[in-house]
């Protein structure tokens, strides 16, 4: 297993950053580690990028009691749970297919990335992991979850432009996920996390964002560096409601309105093709406890 792909290493070479990378290559493994087992197993969700055969990417979250997260060897990762028949990535879960997961706690500020490809869907995702690594804590918003039964049903509504309801509950945001993807390293799912309002919402399909600073890997901004299709999770964490965006993302190196986005590095700006609401996706629900002291 290669450690980084090309459009990686260009971003890292760019930003100057090559030789931290590549120390860390040691944290990439492709086993979950046994110290992880209980922590996996404790989690009531898992945040799930994958790709459609056309090339998009959706980002969504599978939710459940835990224990929906087995560990049956080290090289294998079950989720005993599914997304609903309307979730758009729905379709995309079939053997073979490249999936990147995150599994993060908020109150804990604990994250792992699982990525692979399904080895089995028999009423259940087998996962067969190639690329497994904890993340540093940075920008997670410490929040503790509540498990509900659902009372009330789905209700989906896809489109192509951002209503103003929506254009405002991205514009309060302090949370989302990103998926990116790479012909050949597959498919990632990652956190993105500031101060509500750190989103910009410039129209009704343009977001931008400002990039900060991480642990050096840029998996992420090496796969935009390669294939701009990109996928966004917004959650309302008090109702448990979703917002599923995809799209094309930039990666802005070099522009004077940096200025104007506090600990900003670079901004990404994202332009949307479709856009899913779901209400009452979820069971979860988040208190929220505390916002990152790394939060610019």
């Amino acid at each position: 297993m290669d450690a980084w792909h090309a459009g990686e290493i260009a971003v890292q070479e760019r930003i100057g950053v090559r030789r931290q990378a590549d120390r860390l290559t040691q944290l990439l493994k492709r086993e979950i580690p046994t110290v992880a087992h209980d922590f996996l197993r404790a989690q009531p969700w898992v945040i799930v990028a994958a790709r459609t055969t056309e090339g998009t990417v959706w980002v969504a979250q599978l939710t459940a009691e835990p224990g929906f997260l087995e560990i049956p060897d080290p090289r294998h990762l079950r989720i005993r749970t599914w997304p609903p028949a309307e979730d758009p990535i729905t379709p995309t879960l079939c053997p073979g297919a490249e999936l990147g997961l995150l599994v993060l706690e908020p109150e804990s500020r604990r994250r792992m990335r699982i990525n692979g490809r399904i080895a089995a869907c028999d009423g259940d995702i087998l996962l067969r992991t190639e690329q497994v690594y904890a993340n540093c804590p940075k920008y997670i918003q410490a929040r503790r979850w509540t498990l509900t039964p659902q009372a009330a049903g789905l209700e989906t509504s896809p489109g192509t432009v951002l209503t103003k309801r929506q254009q405002e509950w991205i514009a309060m945001a302090d949370t989302f996920f990103i998926g990116s993807t790479h012909a050949q390293a597959g498919t990632d799912a990652s956190h993105r996390g500031g101060n509500p309002g750190f989103v910009e919402v410039r129209n009704g399909t343009t977001l931008r964002w400002p990039d900060f600073a991480g642990n050096n890997m840029f998996n992420t901004l090496g796969n935009i560096n390669v294939d701009a299709h990109t996928g966004l999770l917004f959650v309302d964490f008090e109702h448990g409601h979703q917002l599923q965006l995809t799209g094309n993302a930039v990666v802005l190196w070099e522009t004077p309105e940096i200025t104007r986005y506090p600990g900003a590095q670079r901004l990404i700006e994202f332009t949307l093709t479709q856009v899913v609401e779901t209400r009452h996706a979820s069971a979860l629900t988040w208190e929220l406890l505390e916002h990152s002291p790394f939060n610019p």
